[in-house]
């Protein structure tokens, strides 16, 4: 056996434990069977000329007419490992076994798939999504099947400071809201929260840059504030507000 890589994994997509095997690789020409370990915040990658672990050979008919078959060979893989949480991304189990192909390949036969699992008292459990009034109080639940509601919406008439062209763009905000945790498990972390305000903002006609933009802000930051800040990066003058 040959170590072939190792090092320190980061931190910031959370800490990884597991192990895995995996058979020669059609597409990056290895010849040589593959074992990963992950453990104390460290990885190891380690090759074998002894191929117990033989990989799935797949034999394709090709869509040209006198085109001869084409053989691939679709990676084998036995693996498990747990990925801790962190602020923006939950604790995950994830499991490999088998052949490991997509969707290139037509008919395939061999057994194989994956399977993941969020870590129920690490994942963000979707509160609410709403709209914000111009003081930042809640307003009404986001509709996703009739997103028809403007009471929220404000517009303004702007002047490309370039170009002098003149346009109209509508801007709203809105509100997401998660809870660590499912059920009970909510107890665990202690109601912890994640909140993200968005503003966005569409244009009247195609005349200036994108038709339509989002923008994240603080939590306690004003979203007029945003949006001038916004119009001013793009070179754009504020008119008026059209009621």
């Amino acid at each position: 056996m040959k170590i072939i890589d190792k090092g320190k994994c980061s931190n910031k997509n959370g800490t990884t434990w597991g192990f895995g095997i995996r058979s020669a690789d059609e597409d990056e020409k290895m010849d040589v069977m593959t074992y990963h370990v992950y453990g104390f915040g460290y990885y190891c990658y380690a090759t074998s000329e002894v191929q117990w672990l033989k990989p799935y050979k797949h034999t394709q008919r090709s869509y040209l007419a006198g085109r001869p078959e084409k053989t691939y060979l679709l990676p084998k893989e036995f693996s498990i490992s747990i990925r801790t949480s962190t602020e923006e991304e939950p604790g995950m189990v994830s499991c490999y076994y088998g052949a490991q192909y997509d969707g290139f390949y037509e008919n395939v036969k061999a057994w194989g798939g994956s399977w993941m699992k969020m870590l129920p008292w690490a994942e963000w459990d979707h509160i609410h999504h709403v709209y914000l009034n111009s003081d930042m109080s809640i307003g009404e639940e986001v509709d996703y099947l009739n997103d028809q509601n403007t009471k929220y919406h404000r517009n303004f008439k702007v002047r490309n400071i370039d170009s002098g062209e003149e346009d109209i763009l509508t801007i709203y905000a809105t509100q997401r809201e998660w809870e660590r945790g499912i059920g009970l498990f909510k107890l665990i972390n202690q109601n912890k929260t994640m909140i993200r305000n968005e503003l966005n903002i569409e244009f009247k006609s195609n005349n200036m840059r994108v038709p339509q933009t989002s923008i994240e802000f603080g939590e306690y930051t004003i979203y007029e504030q945003v949006f001038i800040d916004w119009c001013m990066n793009e070179n754009l003058e504020i008119i008026t507000e059209l009621k």
